[in-house]
């Protein structure tokens, strides 16, 4: 990874709690319930978070855990919360530290949108899964036009030195586009589609006002937290009067895409 990247990571894990930010919104909260079901249905072997932030996605995992992320805050909070894991800082570009054959499992959420070599990681986690090992893989989808970098933005707030002048890498991918991209490097892909069909307008839409007011009176993270608010609000009652359900089997594609793969 390059230098610039490795010290962004690193101030953003010193700086941006994913647990008070992403997993406190709709989409965070939606996507973790996904993640740990998909988890609760594995076997007692060992799983790789390829990326494991602060580890909260694999707090109810009965079998072996091994974290590898590039912020070493990330690895003492994911520590923390894990006591029995074993978290190492390192590149998920460059897996070549782990033996080959060693996983029976690889959770990459959320990771491979901010990588410049996607099939390079996928080639090194390829080969550090056991055979039939299982992969899943999550990534923001995307409509009309691919997004490359990620503008600065709510990260401003948090007096975080972008990489790059325009930002940093945050691509998307279609489910399609993940299952290609797998294939490509030996994956069988067993399932594919996409999540968080329930709030997949309703951010645009409820975030609207709050777009407004932030023009007129600035204060981007007062106005941030009101609007991550407001949307879990929305959210418990879409899933009371039955609409979020609804929305699940009628929608076509979610906010985010996702892959179940074998070796």
């Amino acid at each position: 990874m390059d230098r610039r990247y490795r010290e962004f990571y690193e101030e953003l894990s010193r700086s941006y709690y994913e647990e008070k930010n992403v997993y406190a919104s709709p989409s965070g909260k939606l996507r973790l319930h996904f993640i740990r079901r998909w988890v609760s249905n594995l076997g007692r072997g060992r799983i790789l978070d390829a990326g494991c932030g602060s580890g909260i996605n694999l707090t109810h995992y009965k079998g072996e855990i091994v974290g590898v992320d590039i912020g070493f805050e990330n690895l003492i909070r994911a520590k923390r919360r894990l006591p029995n894991g074993m978290f190492i800082k390192g590149d998920i570009e460059n897996l070549n530290f782990l033996k080959p054959a060693s996983f029976d499992y690889v959770l990459m959420n959320e990771i491979i949108e901010h990588i410049p070599s996607p099939a390079l990681a996928l080639s090194g986690i390829y080969e550090a899964l056991k055979p039939s090992g299982k992969l899943l893989i999550t990534a923001p989808n995307w409509h009309r036009k691919r997004p490359i970098k990620e503008k600065p933005g709510i990260l401003d707030a948090h007096n975080i030195n972008y990489p790059e002048p325009d930002g940093y890498l945050h691509t998307a991918y279609k489910p399609e586009e993940l299952k290609h991209l797998a294939e490509s490097v030996g994956f069988k892909v067993v399932e594919y589609g996409t999540i968080e069909k329930e709030i997949r307008y309703w951010p645009t839409i409820v975030g609207l006002p709050f777009r407004i007011m932030e023009k007129i009176a600035g204060k981007r993270m007062l106005i941030y937290r009101a609007e991550r608010a407001t949307l879990n609000v929305v959210l418990v009652i879409l899933k009371t009067l039955g609409i979020a359900h609804l929305m699940r089997l009628i929608i076509k594609d979610g906010r985010r895409s996702y892959i179940v793969a074998e070796k």
